[in-house]
C-alpha cells in the first residue's frame, strides 16, 4: 500500500486560471511512501510539486506562476467572479 504526504513549502499570490483573478496559493512537495498498515515505512520514487489555488483546491504544475493574464482577460474574469454573487 502506498501513502502520500504533502508539506506545504510557501506561499504566495499567482493569477488562478480557474477562479479568473489573483489568489492566495500553496506551494506543495508531495512524496509517496510505501507503507504497512498505514504507517509509512521508506520513499517510493522522486517527490513533486504542485501550486494548489487556495480558494478553489484546483492544483497546477509550477509553469502556473508564469501565466499572466492580459487586459481584457482580467476585465471579463472581474465581470465574470462578479456575476456569481449578484441575486438571480
Amino acid at each position: 500500500m502506498s501513502l502520500v504526504k504533502t508539506t506545504i513549502i510557501g506561499t504566495g499570490q499567482f493569477n488562478c486560471p480557474h477562479c479568473g483573478v489573483e489568489r492566495t496559493y500553496d506551494h506543495q512537495r508531495l512524496q509517496k511512501y510505501k507503507s504497512l498498515l498505514f504507517i509509512p515505512l521508506r520513499p517510493e520514487g522522486d517527490p513533486w510539486e504542485l501550486i494548489a489555488c487556495q480558494i478553489c483546491g484546483k492544483s497546477y504544475n509550477l509553469d502556473v506562476l508564469q501565466f499572466k493574464p492580459t487586459k481584457p482577460q482580467k476585465d471579463a474574469n472581474r465581470r465574470n467572479n462578479r456575476r456569481q454573487f449578484l441575486p438571480k
